[in-house]
């Protein structure tokens, strides 16, 4: 284990359309109250989940703590942690990490961050008029002339900084303005030089999501103007669609060149843990509604794990081993996470086949214009298998 995620608190200061807090998610939490102390997480429950993983990643040269959702609104927490795990860390490599929707990065905190190295992952959706059409606050207010706002003031307090450790989350859900959000992401002094992770989500749905979704929807010369661009090596042009699609793409590099991939998923409470308010243990970030799968006064519970590893092992032999895609297929235990019903598992499966289908069309297409072009961006940039699809 080398990786531990906190949710430090359920509250939040944005009210985002498409929010798995929203309220419109079944099996999901919805937004905890700013005002209620239950909504934070406890300094006893985040230093004992600390000692915890301390403990088990004893062996290991470097760690990383990662603070999940809008955690900068128990920044005292925070705070503590960070003391802790520098004096107690024993010269292990620390990464720390943080999203944030970027409203409380002022001057106090900002300082804090840029002094113990945080990567911080903001989420920003592309210039003003569409940013604002869903990550507004809680009067419902658009937040992009606060977030750049602050974005700016730390981009002049430590430009280094701000490019090395600034990377930006885009949720999209204006299709048909694509290549506006991608012109914003590749031009904007403040997101020009950073690195961006976007998805597209459909009718504000995050049930409806592929971070690499090839759609008909897109509007028509998107497709076209990604491809000359990419046959020209103006990756930094593209870069928003680089996002979108790259991950996939390198999938697809990768195999044909070692004629092997590592599976991206994950062995629960292997190399990552995610601890709840209340101490309880989960698989990642992204599956925190399913079951706990311990507690840091107990540890891993391993029969919970197994309960959940040989439901998914079981479905995928019968209905994955000759499966074309079998090696590129991202079907993970958030697709069963509804009480581990897998009757999710078939429009899943009829999804990853057409995505596929249509990675192996647009990667042949490039290769048609310019058999190099794959090559010198893969050179460029890398994509870790073991954690692309998570968080952090």
């Amino acid at each position: 284990m080398n990786c531990l995620i906190y949710n430090l608190t359920d509250a939040c200061t944005m009210r985002c359309a498409y929010c798995i807090y929203s309220g419109r998610y079944k099996f999901q939490k919805k937004h905890g109250d700013t005002k209620n102390p239950k909504s934070y997480m406890k300094e006893s429950v985040a230093l004992e989940a600390l000692s915890y993983f301390l403990n088990e990643s004893i062996e290991k040269k470097s760690i990383s703590i990662g603070f999940y959702n809008e955690s900068l609104m128990n920044y005292n927490i925070i705070k503590k942690i960070t003391s802790e795990v520098l004096v107690k860390s024993n010269g292990k490599k620390i990464k720390l990490m943080i999203t944030t929707n970027g409203l409380s990065l002022k001057s106090e905190i900002a300082d804090f961050l840029i002094k113990n190295n945080f990567k911080i992952l903001v989420s920003l959706d592309g210039p003003k008029d569409i940013h604002d059409k869903n990550r507004v606050n809680l009067n419902k207010k658009g937040t992009w002339n606060s977030i750049t706002e602050n974005l700016n003031r730390l981009y002049h307090i430590n430009n280094d900084f701000y490019k090395k450790n600034i990377i930006f989350q885009a949720t999209l859900t204006d299709y048909k303005n694509i290549l506006k959000i991608n012109s914003f992401f590749s031009e904007n002094k403040l997101t020009k030089s950073n690195r961006i992770i976007a998805r597209l989500v459909k009718n504000n749905d995050l049930n409806d999501i592929n971070t690499n979704l090839l759609t008909d929807e897109i509007e028509d010369n998107a497709y076209d103007f990604f491809l000359d661009e990419f046959e020209k090596l103006n990756f930094k042009k593209i870069k928003l669609l680089i996002s979108l699609w790259g991950y996939s793409l390198n999938k697809i590099y990768i195999k044909r060149k070692k004629g092997v991939i590592k599976n991206s998923i994950c062995f629960p409470g292997n190399r990552k843990i995610y601890v709840d308010l209340d101490g309880s243990i989960k698989i990642c970030e992204k599956n925190c509604s399913i079951i706990p799968i311990g507690h840091i006064s107990s540890g891993i519970n391993h029969k919970t794990v197994k309960c959940i590893t040989d439901s998914y092992n079981i479905e995928r032999e019968k209905k994955c081993t000759e499966c074309k895609i079998q090696g590129y297929c991202e079907c993970c235990y958030d697709v069963i996470h509804e009480g581990y019903n897998l009757s999710r598992l078939k429009e899943f499966c009829l999804n990853e086949r057409k995505k596929w289908h249509d990675y192996f069309t647009l990667y042949q297409y490039i290769l048609d214009r310019n058999p190099d072009a794959i090559d010198v961006l893969f050179k460029q940039i890398s994509y870790d298998y073991n954690s692309a699809r998570c968080g952090f």
